[in-house]
Order: structure tokens, then sequence, then C-alpha cells
């Protein structure tokens, strides 16, 4: 009974895996392209200090997806399923802190 539990869920965890990695990968790639576009929206109406911190926290919110990705799967195949549900909420995580912070930031202009 344990067993077909476990293979259960492994299945039930390689559908939600493969769901978010396509959602993910479908995320970078116009975010990739938009890297472009931050450093002239990370200046306008800001200091330099401010728009090196806008920088730093797109692309902190940028690398978040593939980490999460590979941190996902490298988890899964080692039977991590915990660590692995984790690795799939990073980006989300990263995305509060950075609206978190640009929160406090335009508070404190």
């Amino acid at each position: 009974m344990g067993q077909s539990n476990l293979v259960d869920e492994r299945k039930i965890s390689r559908n939600i895996f493969i769901f978010w990695t396509l959602i993910y990968v479908i995320l970078f790639i116009p975010l990739l392209m938009w890297t472009s576009c931050v450093s002239l929206i990370a200046y306008e109406d800001h200091t330099v200090l401010i728009g090196i911190i806008y920088i730093i926290l797109f692309f902190c919110l940028l690398l978040s997806l593939p980490i999460s990705i590979y941190l996902m799967w490298v988890n899964y195949c080692r039977d991590r399923l915990e660590r692995a549900h984790f690795a799939w909420m990073l980006p989300i995580i990263a995305l509060i802190i950075e609206v978190t912070i640009e929160f406090v930031l335009r508070l404190l202009q």
C-alpha cells in the first residue's frame, strides 16, 4: 500500500513540475528580452542607487526561473519531493520580495 502511494505521489508531482516548468519557460523568454529595457526604466526619475537596486531585483527574479526549474527536477530525480515542491515556489517568493522592496523604495522617495 505504501509503495503505490509513493508511485501515485511521484506521478502527481511529475505532472505539477511539468506544468510549472512550462509556465516558467514561457515567462523566462519575454523577461529575458525585457532585460535590455530594464536599465533605461530603472534610472527614470530615480537616483543611481535606487536604479541599481531595481536592476538587481529584476535580475534576481529573472534568474529564479531557471534555478527553480533545475532544483525542481534534481530534487524530483533524487526522490526529495518536499524540496522539489518548495523549489517551484522560489520565483513566487522572489516576486513577493521584489514587490515588497519596490513598495518600500517608493515610500522612501
